[in-house]
């Protein structure tokens, strides 16, 4: 076995590259290829690329694999392409683009800058043209992960085509929706308690379901335990109902006795 030294170096490492360590690092703590076959049969250290090894201890990430995939790859490799994009925070997992809610950039200037790139018309350029088609001006992309990812969740099990952040007008009040179906007025909450467990959030959520209530929507609420199936099914039972009512003739607006000073 190596020094204290070399050892204590090797676990600095292993703890900024997630638990990881290369073959010719673990050589470097004194690690030599027979203890390390010892090590890696009772499981003890984890095989995860040719020549990389997750320490014990470590959990496992998304940012370890792909980690692992670079220093297997060798010195000179890097990440790019969509790997690159996450681990820079431009995107979030199992989701679209995040450079919108990070703020690194607006709507109009994704436009901008993709009319004057050239070779425009090539499928990278076309898909992100698409994308901001969906998007107006003044987009809000909101700002939860978990929101995002009980998204992508739930459409993989079935919901319906929504629009996310949904501005509505109720009561003279500006709302923005996490997610709305707007034909059957059916708006989508995913509620975190660090934003709405203090009494002020309370108060406000109260009001904020009142107005649309009475402005004719149906609310549906969800907290970070909310599993997806259970979005799921109430999601799709209030899109039941209310086409059920749509089949008796009944219009969105006659679903409330107040409907007025809303926008679908």
């Amino acid at each position: 076995m190596g020094s204290w030294d070399a050892r204590a170096a090797a676990a600095a490492l292993a703890r900024r590259q997630h638990g990881l360590l290369t073959t010719a690092q673990l050589s470097d703590a004194g690690i030599d290829p027979r203890t390390l076959a010892r090590l890696v049969r009772p499981g003890l250290i984890a095989p995860m690329r040719r020549g990389v090894y997750r320490l014990p201890g470590a959990p496992a990430t998304w940012a370890q694999a792909a980690l692992a995939a670079v220093l297997a790859a060798g010195p000179d490799a890097l990440t790019s392409h969509l790997t690159a994009a996450r681990l820079w925070g431009l995107l979030g997992p199992g989701s679209g683009p995040g450079a919108l809610r990070s703020g690194l950039v607006d709507v109009e200037r994704l436009r901008r800058m993709i009319d004057t790139a050239g070779g425009s018309e090539r499928r990278p350029l076309l898909t992100l043209r698409c994308a901001l088609a969906d998007r107006p001006a003044g987009f809000d992309a909101g700002d939860s992960a978990w929101e995002r990812e009980m998204d992508h969740r739930g459409e993989a099990l079935g919901l319906p085509a929504a629009t996310r952040q949904h501005r509505v007008v109720a009561n003279g009040h500006t709302y923005v929706l996490d997610r709305a179906i707007p034909d059957l007025r059916i708006g989508v909450e995913w509620n975190g308690f660090a934003a709405h467990g203090g009494r002020s959030g309370f108060d406000h959520d109260s009001d904020r379901r009142a107005d649309l209530t009475a402005a004719g929507w149906h609310m549906l609420d969800f907290t970070s335990r909310s599993t997806p199936e259970r979005v799921v099914a109430a999601v799709l039972g209030a899109v039941h109902q209310r086409q059920a009512k749509a089949d008796a003739g009944l219009k969105p607006t006659s679903w409330s006795a107040a409907s007025a000073g809303s926008s679908p």
